[in-house]
């Protein structure tokens, strides 16, 4: 279509005086006078147009190293690449492993924070987080005495855990790249940890409704949050870490020793900012459950003198 400007310029029929139209066109056009209207020019060159640059190539993606996982820790019995594209030769790219999946002699999946059984769990250790590893899945089975030849576990807890371990990684280079900015999310999950409560102290700070919403407000408190609205507490819950006193025992074993976690959702922005305060908090905040004062700190308490307390579990020993 036609585009019309005021300037100096001839008008369609060529009459030669100042503050007339300018026909411009988006392609080549004439004047068609038995037509009295403007055509296009199908014998006009077009000039030809320079080619652009090409377009940069797809990032290549990082994938797991599921034989570096397993030397990681001797719990591990078998570890396997982990991919959701099960037919992929038959879809015609390739597509490498978005994590592992590990079988562990061990209650709780090695090499993490979190003894629950939940779908997705965050609570890694910092090393996986340097592999790119983000967040797990575990399931564990008992398995009874009779199953092994010697007919009983000398050396080894009576169950076995199924552990997969994602990873975050760039997208598949055979795949088109997808942009998600008009549609980004606004809501974010994040959990933030405390891991300097006895567990015995962190049920008694969460054991009533009063108690947990009393728990939720110093916490916040604690962390100097500006402004909490739309953040939601989606749960409190007493967890335990994997080391204590140098020892780590605590993801191979029933023994809880303590923590309290805090499952927040709300806007992403403000998520972002308690993730930041919380990393850099420092300190204990306290909540009086009627029969004393309960301190959640951010650290572990010390340990008594001559390492861990009567009646904790020892190291498991090595395969």
């Amino acid at each position: 279509p036609p585009v019309l400007h005021a300037g100096w310029g001839p008008d369609p029929l060529k009459n030669p005086s100042p503050g007339k139209w300018e026909w411009k066109f988006e392609s080549p056009a004439k004047w068609d006078a038995k037509e009295y209207a403007w055509v296009k020019d199908k014998d006009a060159k077009v000039p030809a147009v320079p080619p652009g640059p090409p377009p940069p190539a797809p990032p290549e993606p990082k994938y797991a190293d599921c034989a570096k996982l397993k030397d990681m820790d001797p719990n591990f019995m078998e570890c396997h690449d982990h991919s959701w594209y099960a037919f992929q030769s038959i879809m015609g790219f390739k597509a490498g492993a978005t994590g592992c999946y590990c079988y562990a002699w061990t209650y709780n999946c090695p090499l993490t924070l979190d003894s629950r059984m939940v779908a997705m769990n965050y609570n890694v250790d910092p090393r996986l987080k340097e592999m790119g590893i983000t967040h797990f899945s575990r399931q564990s089975l008992s398995m009874p005495g009779g199953s092994v030849p010697h007919g009983g576990f000398s050396h080894h807890p009576s169950n076995v855990a199924l552990c997969v371990y994602f990873a975050s990684q760039a997208p598949h280079g055979e795949l088109a790249p997808v942009t998600y900015t008009a549609h980004a999310p606004t809501i974010k999950r994040t959990a933030v940890y405390f891991p300097g409560v006895a567990n015995v102290d962190c049920n008694r700070a969460t054991r009533t409704l009063d108690l947990y919403a009393a728990t939720e407000a110093a916490a916040f408190g604690f962390l100097k949050a500006k402004d909490t609205t739309g953040v939601e507490v989606m749960a409190l819950s007493c967890n335990l870490p994997t080391v204590w006193a140098g020892q780590q025992f605590c993801n191979m074993n029933y023994y809880q020793c303590g923590g309290l976690e805090m499952h927040l959702q709300g806007p992403a922005a403000k998520i972002d900012e308690l993730e930041a305060l919380a990393k850099g908090a420092k300190g204990c905040f306290t909540v009086n459950d009627g029969i004393g004062e309960v301190s959640v700190c951010t650290t572990d308490p010390a340990p008594p003198a001559g390492g861990a307390p009567a009646g904790a579990p020892a190291p498991a020993p090595a395969l």
